[in-house]
């Protein structure tokens, strides 16, 4: 008798053992899904992206002699800057788009308060006219709030009627042609600003 009990309590104790684990387990693994669960519940912060918008620092302007034009005749343009606070600046770099089909544009005439620049260029093939100016001095070129100074002069012939205009580019028509300038104390993009030169040829 004393032989049965020993067998049967040799195999009892085994098989308890292994449902205390085995509930054990499931205990463990039920307590961790409510724990995700309640973290699933907890609001999350949603992260944006906050975007400051900046005053522009420089407003360039375009004026002509006549907005009304004639075919066959030239007429100037002026490409002018004003600043709006004091700065100084590292670089210039000018892209400004027209209608190659309806001007033949010429005599690119540069700014008297900036050096020469490093690069100048009238593109007929795609319409661009095309001025960088690097500023040596490692102070920057100096400018004062509300100053004002032509950047580019150039001459104009309209070739056909129609309504036109030139304008400032921004980099949407391609990386390389983005219209910048160059903060000398952060080497950062100063905003600017500009106006289209609309244009009516008769």
């Amino acid at each position: 008798m004393k032989e049965k009990n020993k067998k049967f309590f040799d195999v009892l104790i085994p098989l308890v053992a292994f449902v205390i684990i085995v509930q054990s387990i499931v205990i463990v693994t039920s307590f961790k899904k409510a724990s995700d669960a309640d973290q699933d519940l907890v609001e999350k912060p949603t992260l944006t992206e906050e975007v400051v918008s900046q005053d522009p620092v420089y407003n360039l302007v375009f004026s002509a002699s006549s907005t009304e034009m004639e075919k066959g005749k030239s007429y100037p343009v002026i490409l002018k800057a004003l600043s709006a606070t004091d700065n100084a600046i590292d670089a210039v770099s000018l892209y400004i788009k027209y209608d190659k089909e309806a001007f033949a544009v010429s005599g690119l005439e540069f700014s008297d308060k900036l050096p020469k620049p490093g690069y100048s260029k009238i593109s007929d093939k795609v319409g661009m006219i095309i001025v960088h100016y690097f500023i040596t001095d490692s102070n920057g070129l100096s400018v004062k709030k509300d100053e004002s100074f032509d950047l580019l002069g150039f001459e104009i012939v309209p070739k056909k009627s129609g309504d036109f205009k030139f304008e400032i580019s921004t980099g949407n028509d391609g990386l390389d042609s983005v219209t910048m300038i160059v903060d000398n104390a952060t080497t950062k993009l100063l905003p600017i600003s500009s106006n289209a030169l609309n244009v009516e040829v008769k």
